[in-house]
Parts: C-alpha cells; sequence; structure tokens
C-alpha cells in the first residue's frame, strides 16, 4: 500500500502536484528536524536520554518540504490526503479517513 504517500488537492478537489509516495526520501532535512524536536520534546516529557528518528517517507517531512521548495502550489492547498484516501474520493464522494 501507500500509506505515507502523499496526495495534495485543491479546494476543489483537484489534485495540485504529482503524489509523493513513501518510497520519497526528498524529505531528508524536514524528517531530520522533525526528529530533532520531536527527542527533545520527548527527552523535557520523560526526563531522561530517548530519541525519535521521522523516516523521511512519512507524510509530516514531505509536507514541509513543500510547503518549502513549492510554495506556489502549496498556496494552493486545502486538503492533504493518502492515496487510498484519494482512491475513496474517486470512487465514492468526498473525502474520507480510516
Amino acid at each position: 500500500g501507500q500509506q505515507h504517500g502523499m496526495v495534495s488537492l485543491d479546494d476543489e478537489l483537484q489534485i495540485i502536484r504529482s503524489a509523493k509516495l513513501w518510497c520519497d526520501v526528498e524529505a531528508a532535512k524536514e524528517a531530520e528536524e522533525y526528529s530533532q524536536k520531536a527527542t527533545t520534546v520527548l527527552q523535557d516529557l520523560l526526563k531522561e536520554d530517548c530519541s525519535v528518528q521521522v523516516p523521511a517517507g512519512f507524510t509530516a517531512p514531505k509536507s514541509l518540504w513543500f510547503k518549502r521548495n513549492e510554495p506556489d502550489l502549496f498556496a494552493k492547498l486545502r486538503w492533504l490526503i493518502l492515496p487510498h484516501d484519494y482512491m475513496n474520493l474517486v470512487l465514492e464522494t468526498g473525502i474520507g479517513y480510516d
């Protein structure tokens, strides 16, 4: 499946850029930023040494990459959904999440 893919839609539910799939690691820098921040928060919470590693293929780093690298398209973004949710949108009516 494509659990960590990213489909970007506008207000009219139209695709505004090609989907970024789970295997896309272009957002490695953003993933490292998320990892560092999450590690700091968790260490503060638990009061012990630990770390969090956010993979570059996850959707959150890809969305930050999108914002930084394609700001004109990002400005049109209304919905950020997973590929299987897009298939449900196409086959059904409306956006749903599971």
